[in-house]
């Protein structure tokens, strides 16, 4: 992809703009990393989106599926906050700042969103600005921050039942 082995990867994916309409948080969001030169921002397309041109010389577009496979590989995201998102930012242990989209029936963003913010591991933006974006990046820059909320998002990871009902079904079979 074009990218120097010491850039910051910033993966950004605000949902695929069905529900509510994206653009101008996704151009806050690319201006607001644009301003850090050690910057590199890979856009995560849907696949049931409609397809964005990349904006910026430091901007990659990814648009596979599932994303998530590459989460290791980023230092740190900037993502809504679904709930295949919200989790699998925190399986990977990626710090994440979340876009709850409040114009969703059934589905509470923000609280999901909020668990993650109290727990360290994510930082909401329930309105985003200018300046709050310019913040919660400028705060993703540091390297110690990045680290501990890898570490705070261990405190929110559950185990899936998989190894303890195949276990169990190995069991009932011996």
């Amino acid at each position: 992809m074009g990218i120097p082995d010491k850039a910051i990867l910033c993966y950004v994916q605000l949902g695929a703009g069905q529900i509510n309409e994206i653009e101008s948080d996704l151009n806050l969001t690319l201006e607001a990393l644009d301003e850090h030169p050690q910057v590199y921002t890979i856009l995560g397309e849907s696949l049931i989106g409609k397809s964005e041109i990349a904006k910026g010389e430091r901007v990659r577009v990814l648009r596979d599926y599932p994303n998530s496979l590459h989460f290791k590989d980023f230092d740190f995201a900037v993502m809504a906050s679904g709930y295949n998102s919200f989790h699998e930012a925190l399986e990977a242990g990626l710090p994440t700042i979340l876009y709850p989209n409040m114009k969703t029936g059934r589905d509470d963003q923000l609280a999901r969103a909020k668990a993650g913010e109290e727990a360290g591991c994510m930082v909401v933006l329930k309105e985003r600005t200018r300046e709050k974006v310019q913040i919660a990046i400028d705060r993703m820059l540091d390297k110690e921050v990045r680290s501990l909320m890898r570490y705070r998002c261990e405190t929110l990871r559950r185990k899936n039942g998989a190894d303890q009902v195949s276990d169990w079904i190995s069991e009932q079979l011996s």
